[in-house]
């Protein structure tokens, strides 16, 4: 019996190791373990429960105070023109315009982002929450922003967000507190700068549970209500997910897209997608990724500050896409 138990013990505490020993392998093995194993609800449960769960949580944990420099003390700046450099925060440059600071998918670890660099306007592309929420979730994150220095702070919702969702306008904005805005499918301008900020993602995985704000309903309304702010011009687009072919691993939305082509925002600012951190410059439109955990749930990627100037600059081509350098706790340029 007691040998059993103490087999048992091993098996448990050594499977959350399964999907660091898989990453060893070719990607192609890899992925055809894993398929196998899912193939079955069953299969897919017992993996989620005993594998990769607490595989993410235990790094996510042992990550935070390695990481916790990078994410303090540095930032990403993106120029007018668009192109993005990061850069420690006692060295931004001087405001130009109205500066926004992006975050997003911070996934109920936002007390990790301290010092986040000033601006007038702080906005939280959604996924604020994690597998849903609760209202002492949606509370904490109203209280965090609220001590922030922006003179506006400003969040939306996210897939993770169900608890957003299933609320009352008026019961968010009491959790949140007086300071912090819950802006969904709306628009507001900001020392003459036009923003409209949306909650919608599209559904990109048939097993993800998290469904909030993807119904074709909030997708209805975007496509009514965004149309009609820009005619009078639209500076920043915020939604929490890509559109199709941008920062989205291949899996973003085409109504997204379509409504970028229809509206023509000088930036798209998101996040959803955790391994796209970046910028690019497509047309006359600068794409945004700035979601700040990565896809084990980890928060290791620093705000995004985005100077946005009255005076429409020309945006020059460029990508700058951005992987996490582990093991020297700094943010590393692709491209």
């Amino acid at each position: 019996m007691r040998a059993s138990t103490t087999v048992a013990a091993v098996t448990l505490s050594t499977l959350p190791l399964l999907p660091s020993l898989l990453a060893l392998l070719p990607k192609r093995a890899e992925q055809a373990i894993l398929r196998s194993i899912k193939a079955h609800s069953l299969g897919r449960r017992a993996y989620n429960t005993l594998c990769w769960h607490p595989h993410s949580f235990g790094r996510r944990q042992a990550l935070r105070p390695w990481l916790r420099q990078l994410v303090t003390t540095s930032c990403v700046h993106v120029a007018a023109d668009g192109r993005a450099t990061a850069t420690p925060r006692d060295a931004l440059p001087p405001r130009r315009g109205v500066r926004i600071v992006a975050i997003s998918d911070t996934h109920n670890l936002h007390e990790d982002l301290r010092n986040v660099p000033d601006g007038d306007v702080l906005i939280h592309c959604g996924d604020g929450l994690r597998r849903g929420g609760d209202e002492e979730g949606v509370a904490a994150l109203g209280r965090w922003l609220a001590s922030q220095p922006h003179a506006v702070k400003v969040v939306t919702g996210g897939n993770h967000d169900a608890t957003l969702e299933r609320l009352s306008r008026e019961r968010v904005a009491e959790l949140l507190g007086s300071n912090v805005s819950f802006v969904a499918n709306a628009g507001l301008e900001i020392n003459g700068i036009r923003i409209f900020v949306s909650p919608y993602s599209n559904a990109n995985s048939a097993r993800s549970p998290n469904r909030a704000f993807q119904s074709d309903s909030v997708l209805a309304e975007l496509r009514a209500t965004l149309p009609a702010f820009a005619k009078d011009g639209l500076d920043v687009f915020v939604s929490h997910g890509p559109p199709a072919g941008i920062l989205d691993k291949g899996a973003g939305s085409d109504a997204l897209a379509a409504l970028v082509r229809e509206t023509a925002p000088r930036y798209h600012i998101f996040g959803h997608q955790h391994n796209c951190f970046g910028t690019i410059v497509k047309g006359r439109t600068c794409f945004v990724n700035a979601s700040s955990t990565d896809g084990l749930f980890a928060l290791c990627k620093p705000p995004l500050v985005v100077d946005v100037a009255a005076d429409a600059s020309a945006m020059a081509p460029s990508e700058s896409f951005f992987d996490v350098d582990y093991m020297r706790g700094r943010l590393a340029l692709v491209s």
